[in-house]
């Protein structure tokens, strides 16, 4: 294009030669412009196409979202009523704590008491034991003097019967 512009500017004489030359240049031109203008028709339609396809996904992803955050605001909503029932958990738990401490408490006077009532026991028996030792003692000394007086009664009584005899 430049070629014929500076060809005129000369004043040269354009010929048949030169206009076809000139003409065949300006069509492979053209051709080249229109192909250059169908690629990026075809890349624009492209570009559209996938920004299409990312509005679609776009929305798809909203409404992923909108799900999620239902589900969000649900599981918040049970996670709640969750961790009510684990105070009331705990509280219970607590009470319970109190009781076994007031039983471990009340075991322990207990044992301390069976401890005391043990060596009451133990005592009892000892005294028991003694007794007993001493009755069997009090009983060997009755068997003597049972045995002394019996033969002191034969004596007497064989006293009484030579007495009575003579």
């Amino acid at each position: 294009m430049n070629e014929f512009y500076e060809k005129l500017s000369k004043g040269d004489i354009v010929s048949n030669h030169v206009l076809k030359d000139l003409n065949s240049k300006f069509e492979n031109e053209r051709q080249s412009y229109q192909q250059k203008m169908k690629r990026l028709e075809n890349h624009v339609k492209g570009l559209k196409d996938n920004l299409h396809q990312k509005d679609e996904r776009i929305q798809e992803l909203e409404g992923d979202i909108e799900m999620l955050e239902a589900k969000v605001e649900y599981n918040n909503t049970v996670i709640d009523d969750l961790n009510n029932k684990i105070e009331m958990l705990e509280v219970n738990i607590e009470r319970k704590n109190t009781v076994i401490y007031d039983f471990d408490n009340n075991i322990e006077m207990l044992e301390v008491d069976i401890e005391r009532k043990n060596t009451v026991i133990d005592n009892l028996n000892n005294y028991i034991e003694m007794q007993n030792n001493d009755f069997a003692i009090i009983e060997a000394e009755s068997d003597q003097y049972k045995e002394i007086f019996e033969y002191q009664k034969v004596t007497l009584n064989s006293s009484i019967k030579i007495k009575d005899r003579g």
